[in-house]
């Protein structure tokens, strides 16, 4: 997963950046790791400023919530 960020990252798809970012938030904070997941995934989600009802940002918000 984060060599997957890394590759999103570099061809600059914002889209696939943030799909891998909650990808590999989802892991670390199921392995208890919650701290490093919203830092992961907060800056990325926050740069949103609509689309807050399609289905990756509804994810990530209850995913931040928790």
């Amino acid at each position: 997963l984060r060599a997957s960020l890394r590759n999103a990252e570099e061809i600059e798809v914002p889209s696939f950046k943030f799909r891998a970012a909650y990808d590999l938030a989802l892991l670390l904070h199921e392995r208890g790791a919650s701290v490093e997941a919203r830092e992961l995934l907060a800056p990325l989600y926050n740069e949103f400023s609509d689309g807050f009802d399609t289905r990756d940002l509804r994810r990530a918000h209850k995913l931040l919530e928790q």
